[in-house]
């Protein structure tokens, strides 16, 4: 299970809990079934979760860096510890622009272990949230074989834009969903 769990403070941190058959939390995994991430002093939300093909847990969403919203994922090994050979000690974020809001909602694997992940971004729109994917290769690091740098935005209507689902098919094809607002 993955999400939020607020300090006594009101930070956000990612937060993950595993969960064994009975219901039970997993006393093998982080502190007592359950690890917290934090992304320096900013809020931090996971919004999906997916296994790679090591087994190895990446979490996407959002945290906040200098006040703006960035792409946020974090890597885990089986036993809820950080995966140092991942970003800046299993960590990474992504702005998509100087100042822009940029929010992950779903993550995906593919066959080469790397990383896909949509969600919004109003870096290039006049205000408005635009279709936003970043590619990671297997140690965190953007993909710049996939769209500029590693990323790829799109405003497929004149409002707000946002994904809110992907997966790669067989053929390592990006499907993504989401909504469309036409002002």
């Amino acid at each position: 299970v993955a999400g939020l769990s607020a300090d006594g403070l009101g930070q956000t941190t990612f937060a993950l809990a595993r969960y064994d058959g009975t219901g039970t939390l997993d006393p093998l995994f982080g502190s007592g079934g359950v690890v917290t991430t934090a992304f320096g002093s900013g809020d931090a939300e996971a919004r999906a979760m997916v296994l790679d093909g090591s087994a190895r847990i990446v979490l996407a969403g959002t945290a906040t860096t200098a006040g703006d919203t960035d792409f946020a994922l974090a890597r885990y090994d089986g036993a809820g510890t950080l995966d140092a050979s991942f970003g800046s000690g299993g960590t990474v974020t992504t702005a998509f622009g100087p100042s822009s809001d940029d929010e992950a909602n779903a993550v995906a694997v593919d066959a080469s272990d790397r990383i896909v992940v949509a969600g919004w971004s109003d870096a290039a729109a006049a205000g408005n949230r635009d279709f936003a994917l970043a590619r990671y290769d297997d140690l965190g690091v953007l993909d710049a074989a996939f769209g500029s740098g590693g990323l790829v935005t799109l405003a497929p209507g004149t409002g707000d834009d946002e994904l809110h689902a992907v997966a790669i098919d067989a053929g390592t094809n990006i499907v993504v969903a989401g909504v469309s607002h036409h002002a």
